[in-house]
């Protein structure tokens, strides 16, 4: 929710960097909750995949958010 809310008030005072830092911030987070779910070795196969397909994603964003905030400074 604290997140939502960073990037609401970045996006109304439309601060670039800001905006990336809470995107960043919340792909972490997703990442750390995906990566945990693969972790988990009583995951069953199917559930696995869809979490890997999700972590994929969620990192893809994760690392382009991280370019885009490096391209910034």
């Amino acid at each position: 929710h604290r997140g939502w809310i960073n990037l609401k008030e970045a996006v109304l005072g439309n601060d670039d960097e800001a905006i990336v830092n809470s995107v960043e911030s919340g792909e972490d987070y997703l990442k750390g909750k995906f990566k945990a779910a693969l972790d988990n070795v009583d995951l069953p196969a199917e559930a696995r995949a869809a979490v890997l397909e999700a972590w994929t994603s969620v990192k893809d964003g994760h690392d382009e958010m991280s370019a885009l905030k490096h391209a910034i400074d």
